[in-house]
């Protein structure tokens, strides 16, 4: 009797100690949860402090231009006088459009945090297969990559929408406020003499959207935040002035979170490449230059691709990177007139095979960006970053220079060099490309009167 009766206390304690402990764990869960709300509370609360220090800043200065030169000629990086003249009709340095090599690349990239908003890097291109890394392209790096300084650099906190014209050295900027979000500035920056001078910004109530370059002029698609904000509007450097156009027909019958991701310039028409958020529907839409009417083009749904940045156009081919991962992709543009009206159509793209990209650290990180750059004739370059989370001083750009050989099978790539380099970010945080162009090739634009293929 006596040792059931200890056996009956024993599993009496037993339970009680269970109980304290289940309450005990409660509260300490419950402790937890008022530090994770306390922590949550503190970041929010810097978080706004931070917003507000910068919206004080932007509201109580008013910078002429908030950005700075560096000569990248010199080691120590001099600061360039931005208020040197530049000439806004173009300069005429003569070139030759889409003949021979281009020497380098100038890559303007976006910041994700202040101090800075973006800068622009020249990065020198080697030719004949040279390979300043060891090894081939698509293998890894093998020792530390080489280091680009920018040569120029934002200050502030600013969206950048960036441009340049087919026939001229300028790289146009539109910077928009990030927590006003009115465009503020326009920047012209000489990539030859890395002078700088200001243009008319479109408008300060329009947000920034798309900036396109077209047939010597630039167009700007305000993002549709509010119907009644929408506007299309066109800059003409010889004059320093815009001029109001039909506005983007479409919103109302897309989806909401409808987005511009590309565009292409080709016999007359700008054509805008556009998907949703979930990258799931897609949808493209042309704008006529010379009589200035929206067009819906028609695609196969299942079969079209949206493209993503500027396409390039050869001869009656569109090259683009995919919206869907690092492919190149080749389709045509067609024209078909229907009862004395035009219908426009994209065939479904084919995507090339062969590019082989160098490894190296950014493999492994995430919302990688990209670009890809005419070199002249059937050279490219193909420009990769990505933000690394377990890298915090550096990010890598990759640089990979192709060509698209075009042959009775088909088309395909040969990579031709990958060279990896690296940018310090200690002191300004992650960003992603923006912007890509090479300044000795112009960007072939097919006039209207050139033929297109029609079906």
């Amino acid at each position: 009797m006596e040792g059931l009766v200890a056996e009956l206390t024993s599993a009496e304690d037993l339970q009680d100690q269970l109980i304290k402990m289940t309450v005990r764990r409660d509260e300490l869960y419950a402790w937890f949860g008022e530090i994770r709300e306390a922590i949550n509370a503190v970041d929010l609360e810097k978080y706004k402090l931070k917003r507000e220090v910068i919206r004080l800043i932007e509201e109580t200065t008013t910078p002429n231009i908030p950005l700075i030169v560096y000569d990248s000629t010199n080691n120590v990086n001099n600061i360039v006088n931005p208020y040197r003249s530049l000439p806004m009709v173009g300069d005429h340095t003569p070139r030759m459009a889409n003949q021979g090599k281009a020497s380098s690349v100038f890559v303007v990239v976006k910041y994700i945090e202040p101090p800075y908003s973006g800068a622009v890097f020249e990065i020198k291109l080697k030719r004949g297969g040279e390979d300043h890394m060891g090894g081939g392209a698509g293998r890894a790096v093998t020792h530390e990559p080489q280091l680009l300084e920018p040569i120029v650099k934002l200050f502030g906190c600013y969206a950048i929408q960036t441009a340049r014209i087919f026939s001229r050295s300028q790289l146009f900027l539109l910077l928009e406020n990030d927590i006003t979000h009115k465009t503020l500035h326009g920047y012209a920056i000489n990539t030859k003499t890395l002078s700088v001078a200001s243009f008319v910004p479109p408008g300060a109530s329009k947000r920034a959207g798309v900036i396109v370059s077209a047939y010597g002029k630039l167009y700007h698609l305000a993002a549709p935040v509010h119907p009644e904000k929408l506007s299309f509007d066109s800059y003409d450097p010889a004059t320093n002035l815009w001029t109001p156009l039909p506005n983007f027909p479409f919103y109302s019958t897309y989806p909401a979170n409808m987005r511009i991701v590309g565009h292409a310039v080709c016999y007359g028409f700008i054509l805008f490449s556009m998907c949703d958020c979930n990258e799931q529907r897609s949808k493209a839409a042309a704008f006529h230059v010379s009589t200035s009417v929206w067009r819906e083009v028609k695609i196969d749904t299942y079969a079209f691709v949206p493209f993503r940045g500027r396409a390039v156009v050869v001869g009656k081919t569109i090259y683009a990177l995919s919206q869907y991962g690092m492919n190149i992709l080749a389709f045509s543009f067609f024209l078909k007139m229907d009862e004395g009206d035009f219908a426009c159509s994209l065939n479904a793209p084919l995507r090339l095979q062969g590019l082989e990209v160098r490894g190296g650290p950014f493999t492994c990180g995430a919302k990688q960006t990209e670009y890809l750059v005419h070199l002249g004739n059937n050279d490219f370059c193909h420009i990769r970053t990505a933000q690394n989370d377990e890298i915090y001083c550096r990010q890598y750009l990759c640089i990979t220079t192709f060509q698209i050989v075009v042959g009775e099978g088909g088309s395909c790539i040969k990579t031709l060099d990958s060279t990896v380099f690296h940018v310090d970010v200690s002191h300004s945080g992650t960003f992603y490309i923006k912007f890509s162009f090479a300044p000795e090739c112009e960007d072939f634009e097919p006039e209207e009167e050139e033929s297109v293929e029609t079906r």
